[in-house]
């Protein structure tokens, strides 16, 4: 479970309807999900109601494969154009859940202002002896 989801938002005044019906920034401090669905090549952005009906149903299909609570999906790539329901979900049989990768997921969202992967992780060790760790993918 990823527990304490706090989403930053770049300092804009714009945000595309997909990504404000499923991100919103009054995000609970208690928030919780178990799955961050991330796609590379097409933003979802400027896509209206359609996109976040396209958000719905990929992740109704994704609950008959796997038990998700509060998914999130972050979508990076051209704005414009929507998601290709089937051509994600038909990958769904080919994710392995159990991966704990960052680099994979770092190398599959590069753009082309990149040649690089761009991660960060650190584990933060606590005054009482406990720790977490915390990351981030760019």
């Amino acid at each position: 479970m990823v527990n304490n989801i706090n989403p930053h938002y770049p300092p804009i005044d714009f945000q595309s309807i997909p990504q404000f019906n499923h991100y919103p920034k009054d995000t609970p401090k208690d928030f919780k999900t178990n799955f961050l669905l991330v796609t590379s090549k097409n933003a979802n952005a400027m896509t209206g109601e359609e996109g976040v009906r396209d958000i719905d149903e990929i992740f109704n299909r994704l609950s008959k494969k796997i038990s998700i609570e509060n998914p999130r999906m972050s979508s990076t790539g051209v704005i414009g154009y929507r998601l290709n329901i089937d051509k994600i979900t038909s990958s769904f049989d080919k994710f392995d859940f159990s991966a704990k990768n960052s680099t994979n997921l770092a190398e599959a969202i590069m753009t082309t202002d990149s040649s690089f992967q761009k991660e960060l992780a650190f584990e933060v060790k606590l005054e009482d002896g406990s720790s977490f760790n915390i990351a981030g993918v760019l």
